[in-house]
């Protein structure tokens, strides 16, 4: 059965996104298909071939009964003027329609979400847009499929011929609408009110080639409200060489995970969800408040005033240390310098950036220490340089201290992310020790940023074949042919006894056996899957679960193994699995128990440094619950004090 709602295809000179976005076309089979391509810039040599390629693949590869037409321009219109003509032409011939550019990947589901909301808001003239993408990658909306929105997001669009009719390319009536104060109306914050009235005053004097932000004025200008999904339905596949906008690839937006939506479920009321119109203002313009902006300028101020007077005058420095003014900025300021070095003439088309830590990593957990290395490694990437990572000059509890200075731990788990050792590093011309510390934010749970940091982990934290081997054993022994399992991640003994300050608060083990129950009820869950070092932990489960609970050969402590020692890193170890002690057995069992959490269907479990990696791990879950119960408090003066100047 074909597809009744009317398509425009934007194309123009991409044969790889428009290949991709077309198979998902194809699939649905639309009855109506318009096709609309821009002509060649005259100043880009061999574009004009590549724009007829681009034509001739989607004509020859239409090979379902479609009614198509087509608006092929010999002429150049650009980005903007020419996507909005195209799309006047389409509406001139249809009532309504689904609107698709060549680099907007759609999930299937994007269409049928389409066409249902172009048929049940039809004569509501409030609605003026639908779209299918979700900048967050997801919302919260208890329970519908969509809520509804201030602002047009563009990357895979419907709308009506009675809202498309009052778009005009060039901005008319602005001073009016400023006047009028029409945009109060629109947003309760200042700062949201003068972002787009800026943007409004730059579009009026043509400073930008586009279409969408007249689009959005319209839809301002008329008091519309634009439908967002709760779930991402498109992915933006054109960013980097050959884009004219999306240039960015390190961009959280770069090909967003897309979601499939089953049932769509219906608000019960038309009205703005003001909420996050704010979070996606906030993420997706970078609109915030004044005193946000302070809140944020005055340490990075303050940290500039240090790094300038560390490079000037030392008297300022001894009379600022004798005022006791900024001794911990400075302090700071001296353990965040990078430093460049040169040891040999190799390799000097390269910038090798060495990713070290410059202290002890003390009783540190492998992912904590591995989320650190991230941070640093993506800084790297961004920058430009080749990334080694250095866990051989500094100790940590999976580097013995008879192997300190001639083995990289890392290497033992990983392989080097940029395919260069400490060894070629040693002989390299162009090379930069990373600083001391890294403050960079290197993302969260949200899904704005989870896909982008997911992509550069996987990209570049690769398992070595030792490790992979193991991992991939453990997968086929404990979760191949298991169906549907849920995986939880349950810390416990030094975590939730010591309770150190700033750490995340961990969940009562009755309360995550009481919502992994509900969960493997309510969603048909086989098996449970358990991560946790915690003896009472698994004892408890194990009672709950019986022969549903599947667990690794993760060893396990008890509150009495910590009777004399602060943290589980501290206790020795009798099992040795070589020359690396059993430190090295414990680092196999841990990363085997977050790549099988990674590989369950579902997950639960508190914040930790190995819930961030599971996420990062894995591809997704169709159900997870990560509980965010605040942190541990301190607990004395003296950390409280430490707080304090770490804020400032």
């Amino acid at each position: 059965m074909s597809f009744a709602t009317p398509i425009l295809f934007i194309v123009f000179n991409r044969l790889d996104t428009t290949r991709q976005v077309f198979s998902v076309i194809r699939r649905i089979k639309p009855k109506y298909l318009y096709v609309a391509a821009d002509g060649a810039r005259a100043d880009n040599e061999g574009e004009k071939q590549a724009v007829q390629e681009v034509r001739d693949y989607v004509l020859q590869n239409i090979d379902w009964a479609c009614e198509t037409k087509t608006l092929f321009r010999n002429e150049n219109h650009g980005s903007g003027r020419g996507v909005a003509e195209a799309i006047t032409w389409f509406f001139a011939q249809v009532e309504r329609g689904i609107v698709l550019e060549h680099d907007c990947l759609p999930s299937l589901s994007f269409f049928s979400f389409c066409a249902e909301l172009l048929e049940r808001y039809k004569n509501d003239n409030r609605i003026y847009h639908i779209t299918g993408h979700n900048p967050l990658g997801k919302t919260e909306t208890d329970g519908a499929s969509y809520y509804f929105a201030r602002v047009e997001h563009c990357w895979g669009f419907a709308t009506w011929r009675r809202a498309w009719q009052k778009y005009s390319y060039d901005i008319q009536g602005l001073d009016d609408f400023i006047r009028q104060r029409k945009i109060t109306k629109i947003f309760r914050r200042s700062c949201d009110q003068k972002y787009w009235l800026g943007i409004f005053r730059k579009m009026e004097k043509h400073c930008w080639q586009t279409w969408d932000y007249q689009w959005t004025y319209t839809i301002f200008q008329n008091d519309g409200i634009c439908i967002n999904p709760a779930d991402n339905l498109i992915s933006n596949i054109g960013f980097g060489q050959g884009a004219v906008h999306t240039t960015n690839l390190a961009s959280p937006f770069n090909n967003q995970k897309r979601y499939e939506i089953t049932e769509i479920k219906h608000p019960s009321k038309v009205q703005v969800n003001e909420q996050a119109v704010e979070v996606i203002q906030n993420f997706l313009f970078g609109v915030e408040p004044l005193w946000r902006k302070i809140v944020c300028w005055l340490p990075r101020k303050a940290q500039g005033l240090c790094r300038r007077l560390i490079q000037g005058n030392g008297k300022v420095i001894y009379w600022l240390w004798k005022a006791f003014i900024f001794p911990h900025l400075i302090l700071r300021e001296l353990r965040i310098r990078e430093r460049k070095v040169s040891y040999g003439q190799e390799n000097p088309d390269k910038t090798f950036y060495v990713i070290g830590w410059g202290k002890s990593w003390g009783s540190s957990g492998l992912f904590c220490m591995v989320q650190a290395t991230f941070a640093l490694l993506v800084d790297a990437v961004e920058r430009g340089f080749v990334p080694v990572v250095d866990w051989q000059n500094y100790p940590s509890q999976y580097l013995p201290s008879n192997l300190l200075h001639r083995e990289n731990a890392w290497e033992y788990f990983f392989e080097q992310p940029g395919g260069y050792t400490l060894a070629d590093i040693s002989k390299s011309k162009n090379v930069i020790l990373s600083p001391k510390e890294c403050f960079k934010a290197y993302g969260n749970f949200a899904d704005i940023n989870i896909v982008y940091y997911r992509k550069l982990f996987k990209q570049y934290i690769r398992f070595n074949k030792e490790t992979a081997d193991y991992l991939a054993a453990e997968y086929k022994e404990i979760l191949q042919d298991k169906g549907k399992v849920l995986g939880v991640l349950c810390r416990g003994t030094d975590y939730t006894l010591k309770k150190t300050a700033r750490h995340a608060i961990q969940p009562e083990v009755t309360e995550v056996i009481r919502r992994a129950a509900w969960i493997m009820a309510e969603r048909n869950y086989q098996y449970i899957y358990l991560a946790t070092e915690d003896k009472n932990n698994f004892e408890l489960f194990k009672e709950y679960f019986g022969a549903k609970l599947l667990v690794n050969k993760q060893i396990r402590f008890s509150q009495q193994d910590l009777r004399d020692v602060r943290y589980i890193s501290e206790i020795a170890f009798s099992a040795r699995a070589d020359i690396r002690g059993g430190k090295y057995l414990l680092g196999l069992q841990y990363l085997s128990s977050l790549n099988l959490l990674a590989h369950c269907a579902g997950f639960v479990g508190g914040i930790t440094a190995g819930t961030w990696g599971v996420h990062l791990l894995a591809t997704g879950f169709e159900y997870d619950y990560v509980y965010n119960l605040g942190s541990y408090p301190e607990t004395s003066w003296r950390s409280r004090v430490k707080r304090i100047l770490r804020i400032i």
